[in-house]
């Protein structure tokens, strides 16, 4: 008796193994230390951005980049992300700084708050995370140009060897 080929269930298993978990942070609470000094702050999932405050704000410009940076690790786990190579700017009236890493470009919002006397000390925003044209040229081009390039190859071996 034949054994019948059952194509959806490999295509399912096939999908769970090779398929990559999303970067969703696990945790939702995470510390900071500087100084001495530890700043606790939360993060929560908001589409496609992932929204963070902290419980204290830091208190100098070099501490807020530097937990820029700590909350940008923390929640992707991206080791490459670079303090140094950052682009400020503003955007809807939230300070915000690009930061360029290996495959990725992080972006690194945090919201004004002139609208809340009582708590001028909070430091809150969100951060996203975009591809930059190093994982455009890894996951888009450089395959195109490999079938392209066996096409090619098999054309040519094909027409010299008939």
């Amino acid at each position: 008796m034949k054994q019948k080929f059952n194509c959806p269930l490999l295509l399912i298993i096939f999908a769970a193994i090779f398929v990559p978990p999303t970067d969703v942070a696990a945790e939702t609470r995470y510390s900071y230390e500087s100084a001495g000094k530890v700043y606790r702050y939360t993060v929560e999932v908001s589409g496609n951005n992932y929204n963070f405050e902290f419980d204290a704000a830091p208190a100098s410009d070099a501490e807020q980049l530097n937990a820029a940076v700590q909350v940008l690790q923390s929640i992707y786990r991206d080791a490459s992300i670079d303090s140094q190579n950052r682009q400020p700017y503003i955007r809807e009236r939230a300070r915000c700084s690009m930061f360029e890493a290996g495959l990725y470009d992080y972006t690194f919002c945090v919201f004004p708050n002139d609208f809340s006397p009582e708590k001028k000390d909070r430091f809150r925003g969100f951060v996203t995370q975009m591809p930059n044209w190093k994982w455009m040229v890894v996951w888009n081009l450089l395959p195109a140009l490999l079938v392209f390039g066996a096409i090619f190859f098999f054309t040519r071996k094909s027409k010299g060897a008939g």
